[in-house]
């Protein structure tokens, strides 16, 4: 099996950076899909199918590649996770000093 990057509109698949070919034996293959989205999206190749090829020639589309504003919004999102993650783990040790409803600290 190999992991490739697909036009969906051409059906080509991904040889090199700017390359397409219609042969998947001379694509480029991925590790994995993550690894296939990540070459894409910082090759600035969107709107891209990545396909498992079988070795008897089926194929499978695993995932697609966003388009560039969805890549932004998807960037945004993981930005404001980041901080909102960092932000819970510094209040975190201080609230559990601190709990205003555990039964010993009740007025």
């Amino acid at each position: 099996m190999k992991i490739l990057l697909k036009d969906p509109a051409s059906h080509h698949v991904l040889k090199a950076p700017g390359e397409w070919t219609d042969n998947a034996k001379e694509a480029i293959g991925f590790p994995d899909t993550t690894q296939a989205i990540r070459f894409s999206i910082q090759h600035s190749l969107w709107r891209l199918q990545v396909v498992l090829q079988f070795n008897d020639g089926t194929q499978f589309v695993r995932a697609v590649v966003p388009g560039k504003l969805e890549a932004r919004v998807g960037d945004f999102i993981e930005q404001v996770l980041a901080v909102l993650k960092d932000r819970v783990s510094r209040r975190a040790p201080t609230q559990a000093k601190s709990n205003p409803f555990a039964r010993d600290q009740l007025p």
